[in-house]
C-alpha cells in the first residue's frame, strides 16, 4: 500500500459510486413500497427516513476517515467505558428514556430521532479494545507460546464478559 498518497487520493470513488447506485435503488424501492402500508403507517416517509439514516452513516465514514488509527488506539479504553456506561443506562433509567419494546429494554427513546441501540455502538468499541489488547499483548509476546496464547485469551474474555453479561 502506498502511504505516499493523500486522504483524497486513497479514496475508490468506483466503491463509492456503487454504493450511491444501491442508497438510491433502495430509497426508491421503499419508496414504491409505500402505498401498500397499513393505514397506521401510510403518513410515514421511509424513504426520506432511510436517507436520513445515510446521511448519518456518511458522517460517521467521514469522522473515522479523518480519525487517524492511532487516536482511536488512545481513545479505545475511553470508548469502551462509554459504550458500558450506556449499556449500563439501559438497567438503571427511567421508563420514558429506556422504553420496552417487544418486551426488551433495549433501546433509548430519543425525541426527534427515534430509538438508539447502545450495542450497536458497543460492537465498534469492542472490536478496538480487543484490537488493541491483541497487538498490545503480540508487542510484548513475540513468541507464540501455548501459555502466551492462553493469556491472551484471558485477557480477551475479561474484556468480552462484561458487555457480554450486561446484553444477556
Amino acid at each position: 500500500m502506498n502511504t505516499d498518497k493523500s486522504p483524497q487520493q486513497q479514496l475508490d470513488y468506483t466503491l463509492i459510486f456503487i454504493m450511491f447506485l444501491m442508497a438510491l435503488t433502495s430509497a426508491i424501492a421503499i419508496s414504491s413500497a409505500q402505498p401498500t402500508l397499513p393505514e397506521k403507517l401510510q403518513n410515514i416517509n421511509f424513504a426520506f427516513l432511510q436517507l436520513r439514516w445515510y446521511i448519518i452513516g456518511i458522517i460517521a465514514v467521514i469522522g473515522t476517515m479523518v480519525i487517524d488509527f492511532d487516536r482511536f488506539k488512545q481513545l479505545s479504553w475511553y470508548l469502551y467505558g462509554f459504550g458500558m456506561v450506556l449499556l449500563l443506562g439501559l438497567e438503571v433509567l427511567p421508563s420514558p428514556i429506556v422504553e420496552p419494546i417487544k418486551g426488551a429494554k433495549s433501546w433509548y427513546t430519543l425525541p426527534g430521532i427515534g430509538n438508539f441501540q447502545p450495542s450497536e455502538l458497543m460492537k465498534i468499541f469492542m472490536i478496538i479494545v480487543l484490537s488493541k489488547i491483541i497487538t498490545a499483548h503480540r508487542e510484548k509476546y513475540a513468541t507464540n507460546t501455548v501459555r502466551d496464547d492462553l493469556l491472551l485469551l484471558g485477557k480477551v474474555f475479561a474484556a468480552a464478559a462484561p458487555p457480554i453479561l450486561l446484553l444477556m
